[in-house]
């Protein structure tokens, strides 16, 4: 439902919202950014544990429960380990890209890396330095993530 709306629709929905409900203590600008990048996400993080889960052999749910397993138990000693590795590389790919998404959060007033480093950039009006240290910022949050994900590879590669 959220997959094909566009981030930045959805978060000026989730700001504007809170005018609907005449509350708005209950929703501040970073607790909507925070649902809105959130509920966008967990659409795709959830389609891409989906098809790790549907790419598992129709076989091995037949034999766990030739075995007598449960759902649970099936679920969490044969297919979730078997989809781990068809689910790491999309899984970590949408969090990297929601990583660098969070700059959206701008638009609806809330204060994040690019909007401090647009914010120095218009009080000493220095362009490359700042940004050049926003762009190292950005590289070692999204360097770590591809070293989480090639170690997760690594632990559920099939060992030949």
């Amino acid at each position: 439902l959220l997959g094909g709306m566009r981030r930045l629709r959805l978060l000026c929905n989730m700001y504007f919202a809170r005018l609907e409900f005449g509350d708005r203590s209950l929703l501040s600008p970073f607790r909507s950014a925070v649902l809105g990048l959130t509920l966008w996400t967990a659409s795709y993080q959830s389609e891409a544990i989906r098809s790790g889960i549907i790419s598992v052999d129709k076989g091995q749910y037949e034999a766990s429960e030739a075995l007598g397993m449960s759902k649970t138990h099936q679920m969490r000693k044969i297919i979730l380990p078997q989809s781990v590795r068809i689910i790491a590389p999309p899984f970590t790919g949408n969090a990297i890209n929601a990583l660098k998404q969070t700059s959206l959060a701008t638009v609806i007033t809330v204060s994040e890396m690019t909007g401090i480093t647009r914010g120095i950039i218009s009080s000493t009006f220095q362009t490359v330095e700042p940004l050049f240290a926003l762009a190292l910022v950005y590289l070692a949050l999204t360097t770590v993530l591809v070293f989480a994900q090639s170690g997760l590879e690594r632990a559920f590669r099939l060992k030949t």
